[in-house]
Protein backbone atom coordinates (compact mmCIF):
# COMPACT_ATOMS: atom_id res chain seq x y z
CA UNK A 1 0.00 0.00 0.00
CA UNK A 2 2.85 2.38 0.84
CA UNK A 3 4.52 1.67 -2.48
CA UNK A 4 1.25 2.36 -4.33
CA UNK A 5 0.74 5.75 -2.70
CA UNK A 6 4.38 6.70 -3.29
CA UNK A 7 4.00 5.83 -7.00
CA UNK A 8 0.79 7.89 -7.18
CA UNK A 9 2.59 10.93 -5.76
CA UNK A 10 5.52 10.39 -8.13
CA UNK A 11 3.18 10.30 -11.12
CA UNK A 12 1.76 13.64 -9.97
CA UNK A 13 5.28 15.06 -9.54
CA UNK A 14 4.79 15.49 -5.79
CA UNK A 15 6.63 14.29 -2.70
CA UNK A 16 4.69 12.24 -0.18
CA UNK A 17 6.76 13.54 2.75
CA UNK A 18 8.34 16.92 3.43
CA UNK A 19 12.11 17.37 3.19
CA UNK A 20 14.02 16.06 6.23
CA UNK A 21 10.88 14.43 7.66
CA UNK A 22 11.15 11.64 10.21
CA UNK A 23 8.79 9.05 8.70
CA UNK A 24 7.09 6.61 11.06
CA UNK A 25 5.29 3.65 9.48
CA UNK A 26 2.87 1.76 11.72
CA UNK A 27 1.85 -1.75 10.69
CA UNK A 28 -1.30 -3.17 12.25
CA UNK A 29 -1.98 -6.81 11.47
CA UNK A 30 -3.51 -9.93 12.95
CA UNK A 31 -0.73 -11.96 11.31
CA UNK A 32 2.99 -12.15 12.07
CA UNK A 33 3.94 -11.42 8.49
CA UNK A 34 2.74 -10.06 5.22
CA UNK A 35 3.05 -11.46 1.75
CA UNK A 36 5.40 -9.59 -0.51
CA UNK A 37 4.86 -8.91 -4.19
CA UNK A 38 7.23 -11.01 -6.34
CA UNK A 39 8.84 -7.93 -7.91
CA UNK A 40 9.87 -6.54 -4.50
CA UNK A 41 10.50 -9.81 -2.69
CA UNK A 42 14.30 -9.82 -2.55
CA UNK A 43 15.91 -11.91 0.19
CA UNK A 44 13.23 -12.26 2.82
CA UNK A 45 15.59 -13.83 5.31
CA UNK A 46 17.24 -10.40 5.48
CA UNK A 47 15.30 -7.79 7.51
CA UNK A 48 18.04 -5.22 6.83
CA UNK A 49 17.45 -5.66 3.12
CA UNK A 50 13.70 -5.34 3.54
CA UNK A 51 14.16 -2.16 5.58
CA UNK A 52 16.58 -0.80 2.99
CA UNK A 53 13.96 -1.38 0.25
CA UNK A 54 11.32 0.44 2.30
CA UNK A 55 13.68 3.37 2.93
CA UNK A 56 14.73 3.47 -0.74
CA UNK A 57 11.11 3.57 -1.94
CA UNK A 58 10.40 6.50 0.38
CA UNK A 59 13.59 8.38 -0.39
CA UNK A 60 13.19 8.02 -4.17
CA UNK A 61 10.04 10.10 -3.86
CA UNK A 62 11.03 12.48 -1.07
CA UNK A 63 14.00 13.72 0.93
CA UNK A 64 13.00 12.12 4.20
CA UNK A 65 15.72 12.19 6.85
CA UNK A 66 14.78 8.95 8.59
CA UNK A 67 12.39 6.03 8.34
CA UNK A 68 11.23 3.96 11.28
CA UNK A 69 8.81 1.02 11.22
CA UNK A 70 6.56 0.28 14.21
CA UNK A 71 4.04 -2.50 14.56
CA UNK A 72 1.02 -3.84 16.34
CA UNK A 73 1.24 -7.49 15.33
CA UNK A 74 1.25 -10.95 16.88
CA UNK A 75 4.44 -12.20 18.44
CA UNK A 76 6.56 -14.34 16.12
CA UNK A 77 6.63 -17.99 17.15
CA UNK A 78 9.04 -20.80 16.37
CA UNK A 79 6.89 -21.38 13.28
CA UNK A 80 8.55 -18.26 11.84
CA UNK A 81 11.47 -20.49 10.90
CA UNK A 82 9.27 -22.63 8.66
CA UNK A 83 7.30 -19.86 6.96
CA UNK A 84 7.13 -19.91 3.18
CA UNK A 85 9.92 -18.06 1.41
CA UNK A 86 7.54 -15.29 0.27
CA UNK A 87 7.05 -13.81 3.75
CA UNK A 88 9.13 -11.88 6.27
CA UNK A 89 8.01 -11.52 9.89
CA UNK A 90 7.09 -7.89 10.59
CA UNK A 91 8.89 -7.89 13.94
CA UNK A 92 12.29 -8.50 12.32
CA UNK A 93 11.90 -5.34 10.22
CA UNK A 94 10.50 -3.39 13.19
CA UNK A 95 13.45 -4.41 15.37
CA UNK A 96 15.95 -3.59 12.61
CA UNK A 97 14.51 -0.06 12.22
CA UNK A 98 14.64 0.45 16.02
CA UNK A 99 10.88 0.96 15.98
CA UNK A 100 8.40 0.06 18.70
CA UNK A 101 6.53 -3.23 18.65
CA UNK A 102 3.33 -4.13 20.49
CA UNK A 103 1.72 -7.57 20.67
CA UNK A 104 -1.76 -7.26 19.20
CA UNK A 105 -2.89 -10.31 21.21
CA UNK A 106 -2.29 -8.47 24.49
CA UNK A 107 -4.25 -5.34 23.63
CA UNK A 108 -7.73 -4.27 22.88
CA UNK A 109 -9.11 -2.70 19.73
CA UNK A 110 -8.25 0.74 21.11
CA UNK A 111 -4.77 1.58 19.92
CA UNK A 112 -4.72 5.17 21.17
CA UNK A 113 -2.29 4.39 24.02
CA UNK A 114 0.01 2.54 21.63
CA UNK A 115 -0.03 5.43 19.17
CA UNK A 116 0.66 7.86 22.02
CA UNK A 117 3.74 5.84 23.01
CA UNK A 118 5.02 5.85 19.43
CA UNK A 119 4.60 9.59 18.86
CA UNK A 120 5.64 10.76 22.33
CA UNK A 121 8.82 8.69 22.62
CA UNK A 122 11.98 10.72 22.24
CA UNK A 123 13.68 10.35 18.89
CA UNK A 124 16.34 7.69 18.91
CA UNK A 125 17.82 8.42 15.51
CA UNK A 126 21.62 8.42 15.69
CA UNK A 127 22.08 8.97 11.98
CA UNK A 128 20.46 11.61 9.84
CA UNK A 129 20.45 12.50 6.15
CA UNK A 130 20.78 16.11 5.06
CA UNK A 131 20.12 17.35 1.55
CA UNK A 132 22.17 20.22 0.22
CA UNK A 133 20.26 22.96 -1.63
CA UNK A 134 22.45 22.43 -4.70
CA UNK A 135 24.47 19.66 -6.32
CA UNK A 136 27.96 19.44 -4.82
CA UNK A 137 31.19 18.02 -6.20
CA UNK A 138 32.81 17.56 -2.78
CA UNK A 139 32.34 18.10 0.93
CA UNK A 140 34.87 20.59 2.33
CA UNK A 141 33.98 19.82 5.94
CA UNK A 142 31.29 18.92 8.45
CA UNK A 143 31.05 20.36 11.94
CA UNK A 144 28.82 19.33 14.83
CA UNK A 145 28.60 22.05 17.49
CA UNK A 146 31.67 23.73 16.01
CA UNK A 147 33.81 20.58 16.10
CA UNK A 148 34.96 18.99 12.84
CA UNK A 149 33.78 15.42 12.33
CA UNK A 150 34.58 12.68 9.86
CA UNK A 151 31.44 10.70 10.81
CA UNK A 152 29.66 11.39 7.56
CA UNK A 153 29.10 9.94 4.11
CA UNK A 154 28.53 11.94 0.94
CA UNK A 155 26.55 10.40 -1.93
CA UNK A 156 28.47 12.42 -4.54
CA UNK A 157 25.56 14.71 -5.42
CA UNK A 158 23.51 16.32 -2.66
CA UNK A 159 22.99 13.98 0.32
CA UNK A 160 25.19 13.97 3.42
CA UNK A 161 24.55 11.29 6.07
CA UNK A 162 25.94 12.05 9.51
CA UNK A 163 26.32 9.24 12.06
CA UNK A 164 27.03 9.15 15.78
CA UNK A 165 24.58 11.89 16.73
CA UNK A 166 23.13 11.89 20.24
CA UNK A 167 19.35 11.94 19.71
CA UNK A 168 18.82 13.47 23.15
CA UNK A 169 20.83 16.60 22.31
CA UNK A 170 20.13 19.53 20.04
CA UNK A 171 23.15 20.20 17.84
CA UNK A 172 24.28 22.80 15.32
CA UNK A 173 25.46 21.19 12.11
CA UNK A 174 27.47 23.02 9.44
CA UNK A 175 28.16 21.36 6.10
CA UNK A 176 30.60 23.08 3.74
CA UNK A 177 30.61 21.92 0.15
CA UNK A 178 31.91 22.80 -3.31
Amino acid sequence: ALEQIIKRYQQQGQSLFRDNAAVNIVLVSDEQHGCVAPETRGDLSDPAGALARIEAAIKINSKAAAVKVHGITPSPTPAVNIMPSNVLPYKLVIDRSLGKWFNIALGSNNYSSVMEQIISAPADITSADFFLPARASAIAGVEVNGVATMNYKFDGTSKVSITGLDPQKVVDIVIRYR
